[in-house]
């Protein structure tokens, strides 16, 4: 096999085993123009989650950050925690 065959596989292995020092979770949380609603929802990639009635804000982000780690697409994951939408 080629030296620069090799070298590429090298490359493709560590790409394929991310280090420890690597983001394995984007967390955006977007906050309301009025800055008194609590977040209710989250979006992980293109899956929209909602908070039960009897959870508190924080026991949400913890849940909707453990199920985004828990994903097994290969790709970077984001996480978006939205506030209440008005209703009008």
């Amino acid at each position: 096999m080629s030296t620069a065959i090799e070298r590429r596989l090298m490359k493709l292995k560590q790409a394929a085993q991310p280090g420890e020092s690597c983001i394995d979770l984007i967390c955006r949380r977007i906050i309301s123009p009025d800055g008194d609603n609590e977040i209710v929802r989250a979006q992980i990639d293109d899956r929209i989650l909602k908070r039960n009635a009897d959870e508190t804000e924080d026991a949400f982000v913890g849940r909707v950050k453990a199920e985004a780690r828990a994903r097994t697409t290969p790709r970077a994951r984001r996480l978006i925690l939205l506030p209440e939408e008005k209703q009008q």
